[in-house]
C-alpha cells in the first residue's frame, strides 16, 4: 500500500480480512495499520493485499492535476510561482502557491481552462529514479517545488514541456486519465501565499453535475432559461431590497405613529416591531423618560429599529433586550442625555455570557447565555436609574 506522503493521504484496503486505516513510512519500513481482533497473521507468510482501487484512482488524478495546476499557474500569474503546500485526498486537493495577490475570477479561469487543455492533450508522463546530481544539472532545482528531498537518487515526475518535479505518491501514466479539473476557490491564506482548492475525475464530475442540478432547480422556481438565472436572480434582488426598504419605511411611521398617540408616561405601550406589537414600560427618571421591552423572539436589528425613532426625540433613554438562538442587549440615549450607554451595556452583557460594543451614545451587546435576558436588562435598567435617577 502506498503510505502518507509528499502530501498525499495514504492507500486503504484490507489484508486477510483486516481493514488497513492507515498506512505509514516508518525507516525503511511501509507500516500497515489494521482494525480488528488482534491478529492471526503468521510472520514470513504471504498475505494477500485489496486496496481500494476508486481511492487510489481518486487519489492519482488529484496528485497528477497538482502537477498539472503548477504548471498552469506559473503560465498564467508569472514565473515567480512556487508550490509552498499541497495536499491530495480522496473528495479534494488543495495546492500552495507563492504570488503577491488574491486572484482573480478571470486568473481562476485562464488557470483552469489551460490545466484541461493539458488534459486533454493526453500527454505520456515518466516516473524514473535519477542520480541526483545528474537530476539538478538537467531539470535545475524546479525539481523541490514540494521541498528538500533527501538521498542520492530522486524519483522525478515529469510532464513533458509542462512540469518535472522529485515527487512521491501515486500518479497517473497519461494526463488524459486525469479526466477533469475544476478550480473551485481561491484563498490568499498569508501574505504572499495563495491556496488553490480544486478536484479531478470523477469527483470533479460529481461537482460539475451537482452545480448543474442547482441551477436547474433555480431555473425551474424562476421560469427562465439556464442561461438567464444570474439576471432574473439580480432583479429579484433588486426587488426584495426595495420591498425592504418599503416596510422599513412603513414600520417607522407606524411607530412614529404609535409614540405621537401613546398613553402617559407610566404605562405600558404598545410598539410595532415588523409584524408584531411589542410592551414598552415608560418611566421618568430625573428629567429624561427610560424605555424598557424585550423582543422575544427578536433579534440586534429588531432593537436598532425601535431604539433609532425612540431617541430621535430629546429626554429618552432606552434599555432593549431580544431572545433568540442568543441574546441581544441594547442601551440607547437622546443626544440631550449625560449617560455612557457603552460602560451600562458592557456591565449588563456579562450576565448573558457575551460582551458590549459601540459608543457612549448607543450600545449594543449580546451574548449566549438566552435565559439571562431578563437579568440583564434589569441590571441594565438599575444602572441607568442609578445614574440618571
Amino acid at each position: 500500500f502506498y503510505p502518507e506522503g509528499g502530501g498525499q493521504e495514504a492507500d486503504r484496503g484490507a489484508i486477510r480480512g483486516y481493514d488497513v486505516v492507515d498506512v505509514q513510512q516508518v525507516g525503511g519500513s511501509v507500516v500497515h495499520f489494521l482494525k480488528g481482533p488482534p491478529s492471526n497473521l503468521p510472520v514470513g507468510k504471504r498475505v494477500k493485499c485489496e486496496i481500494d482501487w476508486d481511492r487510489r484512482q481518486r487519489l492519482r488524478r488529484h496528485h497528477t492535476a497538482t502537477h498539472i495546476l503548477l504548471g498552469a499557474a506559473r503560465r498564467v500569474l508569472g514565473n515567480h510561482v512556487w508550490q509552498t503546500g499541497a495536499h491530495k485526498a480522496e473528495d479534494a486537493a488543495r495546492l500552495d502557491i507563492t504570488h503577491y495577490d488574491s486572484l482573480s475570477e478571470a486568473e481562476m479561469r485562464k488557470i483552469e481552462s489551460l490545466a484541461n487543455e493539458i488534459v486533454l492533450s493526453d500527454r505520456k508522463m515518466t516516473m524514473k529514479f535519477v542520480p541526483r546530481e545528474l537530476a539538478e544539472r538537467k531539470y535545475g532545482f524546479r525539481l523541490y517545488q514540494g521541498g528538500s528531498v533527501p538521498g542520492a537518487k530522486l524519483r522525478v515526475v515529469e510532464i513533458p514541456e509542462w512540469d518535472v518535479e522529485a515527487c512521491g505518491g501515486t500518479h497517473c501514466h497519461r494526463t488524459s486519465e486525469v479526466g477533469l479539473v475544476k478550480l473551485l476557490r481561491s484563498t490568499r491564506i498569508q501574505d504572499g501565499v495563495v491556496r488553490l482548492e480544486y478536484v479531478a475525475g470523477s469527483v470533479a464530475i460529481e461537482h460539475v453535475q451537482g452545480q448543474s442540478q442547482a441551477v436547474n432547480a433555480i431555473r425551474d422556481r424562476l421560469g427562465v432559461p439556464a442561461d438567464q438565472v444570474a439576471d432574473a436572480v439580480a432583479r429579484l434582488q433588486d426587488e426584495v431590497k426595495e420591498l425592504r426598504k418599503k416596510v422599513e419605511s412603513l414600520e417607522k411611521r407606524s411607530l412614529e405613529a404609535a409614540l405621537r398617540e401613546s398613553s402617559p408616561d407610566g404605562e405600558t405601550r404598545l410598539l410595532p416591531v415588523g409584524d408584531r406589537t411589542v410592551e414598552a414600560r415608560v418611566t421618568p427618571v430625573g428629567p429624561h423618560r427610560l424605555w424598557r421591552a424585550t423582543v422575544s423572539p427578536g433579534s440586534a436589528d429588531d432593537l436598532k429599529r425601535l431604539a433609532a425613532t425612540i431617541i430621535r426625540d430629546a429626554d429618552n433613554v432606552v434599555a432593549l433586550a431580544a431572545r433568540n438562538t442568543s441574546a441581544s442587549l441594547l442601551v440607547g440615549r437622546s443626544p440631550n442625555v449625560a449617560l455612557d450607554c457603552l460602560a451600562v451595556a458592557r456591565e449588563a452583557s456579562t450576565l448573558l455570557g457575551g460582551g458590549a460594543g459601540g459608543a457612549a451614545d448607543f450600545a449594543q451587546g449580546g451574548g449566549p447565555k438566552v435565559d439571562g435576558v431578563d437579568d440583564a436588562l434589569a441590571a441594565a435598567v438599575s444602572r441607568i436609574r442609578e445614574i440618571l435617577g
